[in-house]
């Protein structure tokens, strides 16, 4: 018979699965940024009716103007690229810390 009664281990949780914080619900403001641009070109466009809201959406954020069937870049700056580079941002944000501190400050629902 044994002599020591076996003890029962528990596996420690790595710190990858940990969280640092409860999770709520954060805007990111980079990102609201490089939106607006093009929004601003879709309230204009919104007193021609749907159809042209439509064509100038397919022309800033995908690059194909329906009304002369040809793929251009050169509205992509109204919508696609500032979106983009607001993405960007706050990808470097939250590796740089900034979104962490922002949260430590009180601050509670935007992040850069």
């Amino acid at each position: 018979m044994a002599k020591y009664k076996a003890k029962r281990r528990r596996a420690r949780r790595t710190s990858a699965l940990r969280r640092r914080g409860k999770r709520a619900f954060t805007l990111p403001l980079a990102v609201l940024a490089g939106l607006a641009p093009g929004i601003g070109q879709l309230w204009k466009a919104k007193s021609y009716g749907f159809s042209q809201v439509a064509n100038v959406a397919c022309r800033n954020y995908v690059g194909y103007d329906p009304d002369s069937g040809r793929m251009t870049g050169a509205f992509l700056g109204y919508g696609l690229l500032p979106m983009l580079a607001g993405f960007l941002v706050h990808t470097l944000a939250g590796k740089v810390g900034v979104n962490r501190a922002l949260g430590r400050a009180g601050i509670p629902v935007f992040r850069l």
